[in-house]
């Protein structure tokens, strides 16, 4: 089976009810919601605004050249800002919307006695119009270190999840905003911020959602500048911005057009964010065997203009990025947008992942990434930008984190590191075995070779417990609608205490899995069905038992008009760890899932799949495998699964367990359990609830919970 098919089929499992994204508002389409609009039929209008009309452009062959103005004048060092404009109007016009530079905003904030959390106020000056946004706050314990003089850094987080605590222990302080309550996840342009700029009909009014989000963590620097930094003790000129995957694409928009993040980290971002549009890695065969990974990795279907053109992703942008059918008639790429963040006082750090990143097309990050080195070379600035191509998970790993502490403090505050960062200026695409000739087009210099990665430390542990998630996260689960392939690049999961893989923490955390809609379509009402974002700050899962150490579980995000919110998942802890903010529940075993085959129907009223999958389970009462026929059925939004698991206990006696698997009104499922094996006759009667969460086979695991408070048999 094709590996997009199989990972996007992975990511069906993850559909929850209408009922649970409507109980937390996700869903929009409701008595103030706006109608949703297709985009594309607005896309071309003739306006005055002295740009050409998409459908006059002609498609070349060749790269544009961020060295030479519109008129064909050649850039230099002192005329490198007014290019930067004129590049800078060029995005806004064409692709992400205007960009609100809160001149007509006045900005106030409350932060709790806490100090774990801050409301902002902004209120528009010339309309009188105001809202807030709530956004959390992990300080690092000065305790255990040295508060730089001016406060401590900042990482913003556009969503949870972004090893936050691993920069906090290592002396960052992290600030996590709700992207999704700044503007809607969807074309309807709902939000704080269309509250105060609504989306309009003219091309000036029309700012998409990545371009919403950007602003939304603009203000959170708004309210560090206006008193908040002084009593949080945070320097808002030492901040770095960061997000994954659609909010990866955010990150990068964010750090081209706010100037004052001195660090940009866009994670897996892909197309519309990192990605060059003109780059196809698809059907292409890479060696990443000094990754440790496949020597013969071939890169299946990468995401096309269309897909984000479609219902799920249009709101992303402005209308007029609906009027582009071909990437070569684009009069700009990816590397002049990362060109943006080219300044003696900044710092761009792209962040890719080899495997299980098909859609998000690596290479063309990598290629963006020598477009974009050209252009700092030429500024004198080649030490201004970096990448790290890691070796899986869709996510901010512990890796990528790392590499920027240590990146960010010898470059700002002069202390070296023992990290050899060399590696940041060239990646496994360097390789002879995967170097595209086309590589050579941007930049003069030759990289040094990469080198492997190193191998595993037992003691590489850097926040979570015996059998955690380091940094206390337990990795991430994003959304995408509109039919599309699945992103999620799958990290290495640690056992107790166990040696990480893929360089994550022992113990240690998965990274992230994008989750896509239905093949072939949205599901009926335009969903495009997967686990929503979670609200809140993110928990730290610590030792054993998986006890929380703070920060919201997260509530389940919803879906509005076919997308899905995106967000953190809560972690999971290690032996008899409950998920995020639950402590009151005990793990009963893991059902590692494989996908085998799909089928779906598509109708005018919605539609259905069929997912057949295998998988087996392994725990202290009980051992066994998934019988042929273990089905997944999804309809209008909700899934039924059922399934027999074959094995046996401990006594060694044949067992057979019969599972029905619902979704449940609190974003989980609800197993009903038979079993033919009368000493496992309890677990018929137990209140068991299950959880979809990272790892497996295939990359999904279902986890079932008990309270913590059941009267279980004792332990064999």
């Amino acid at each position: 089976m094709n590996r997009v098919i199989k990972t996007a089929c992975l990511a069906a499992l993850l559909t929850v009810s209408t009922a649970a994204f409507a109980q937390f508002g996700g869903m929009g389409g409701g008595a103030n919601q706006p109608p949703a609009v297709d985009m594309k039929s607005l896309a071309e209008k003739a306006d005055n605004s002295g740009y050409a009309m998409v459908k006059d452009m002609k498609a070349s062959e060749t790269y544009p050249d961020a060295l030479t103005f519109r008129d064909g004048k050649k850039v230099t060092k002192e005329n490198w800002p007014a290019r930067q404009e004129e590049i800078s109007k060029l995005y806004q016009y064409y692709v992400y919307g205007q960009w609100r530079d809160g001149s007509d905003e006045k900005v106030s904030y409350t932060i709790d006695d806490s100090k774990k959390s801050m409301k902002i106020t902004i209120k528009r000056v010339s309309t009188g119009k105001e809202g807030t946004m709530n956004v959390t706050v992990t300080l690092p314990d000065e305790s255990k270190n040295k508060m730089p003089e001016g406060g401590w850094p900042v990482v913003v987080g556009l969503h949870g999840g972004v090893q936050e605590q691993l920069a906090a222990s290592r002396g960052y302080a992290a600030i996590i905003l709700s992207a999704n309550a700044i503007a809607s996840d969807n074309n309807r342009h709902t939000g704080l911020f269309y509250d105060l700029y609504p989306y309009g009909e003219d091309w000036k009014e029309q700012t998409g959602v990545l371009m919403a989000w950007s602003w939304g963590a603009a203000k959170i620097l708004d309210a560090l500048e206006a008193g908040a930094g002084k009593e949080l003790k945070i320097n808002a000129k030492n901040s770095a911005i960061t997000g994954v995957s659609r909010y990866g694409k955010a990150a990068i928009v964010c750090g081209a057009f706010e100037k004052r993040f001195k660090m940009v980290m866009p994670s897996c971002s892909g197309a519309g964010g990192v990605a060059m549009f003109r780059y196809v890695s698809e059907g292409k065969t890479y060696d990443f065997s000094s990754k440790n990974d496949s020597k013969s990795y071939t890169y299946g279907k990468n995401e096309p203009i269309d897909s984000l053109q479609a219902t799920g992703e249009q709101g992303w942008f402005n209308n007029k990025f609906m009027a582009f059918n071909d990437a070569k008639t684009m009069p700009f790429d990816q590397y002049m947008l990362c060109s943006l963040c080219a300044d003696p006082n900044r710092y761009l750090f792209i962040i890719g992942s080899c495997t299980g990143e098909d859609w998000v097309n690596a290479p063309a990050m990598w290629f963006t990434y020598r477009g974009a080195a050209k252009i700092f070379q030429f500024l004198g600035l080649d030490d201004h930008i970096i990448c790290n191509i890691h070796k899986s998970g869709h996510a901010v790993i512990a890796e990528d984190m790392n590499y920027m502490i240590d990146y960010f403090n010898e470059k700002v505050y002069g202390i070296k590191s023992e990290r050899d960062l060399s590696n940041l200026k060239t990646s496994v695409f360097e390789l002879p075995a995967n170097k595209d000739p086309l590589f050579d087009s941007f930049g003069d210099t030759k990289p040094a070779q990469p080198k492997p990665d190193p191998a595993p430390s037992a003691n590489a542990n850097q926040g979570g417990g015996m059998g955690g998630f380091g940094g206390g996260m337990g990795g991430m689960m994003g959304g995408f609608g509109g039919g599309m392939p699945a992103m999620g690049g799958m990290g290495g999961f640690g056992g107790m205490g166990g040696a990480p893989a893929g360089g994550a923490p022992a113990g240690g955390m998965g990274g992230m899995m994008g989750g896509f809609g239905g093949m072939g379509g949205a599901p009926a009402g335009g969903m495009g069905g997967m686990m929503g974002g979670f609200g809140g700050g993110m928990p730290a899962m610590g030792g054993m038992g998986g006890a929380p150490a703070g920060g919201m579980g997260g509530m389940m995000g919803g879906f509005g008009g076919g997308m899905p919110a995106m967000g953190g998942m809560g972690g999971f802890g290690g032996m008899g760890g409950a998920p995020a903010g639950d402590a009151n529940l005990v793990k009963l075993f893991d059902l590692n899932i494989k996908i085998d085959q799909m089928f779906s129907v598509q109708s005018t009223r919605g539609s259905a799949n069929m997912l057949l999958f295998s998988g087996d389970v392994k725990s202290d009462f009980f051992e066994g495998k998934v019988l042929p026929g273990g089905v997944d059925t999804q309809r209008s939004g909700s899934i039924s699964a059922r399934y027999i698991i074959e094995g046996k206990t401990p006594d060694g006696k044949a067992t057979k367990i019969f599972v029905e698997n619902n979704s449940a009104g609190n974003g989980g499922l609800k197993p009903t359990i038979l079993t033919d094996n009368a000493d496992l006759g309890w677990l018929e009667t137990a209140d068991v609830t299950a959880r979809i969460a990272m790892g497996g086979q295939g990359g999904v695991t279902i986890q079932f919970f008990v309270p913590k408070d059941a009267n279980l048999p004792p332990k064999k």
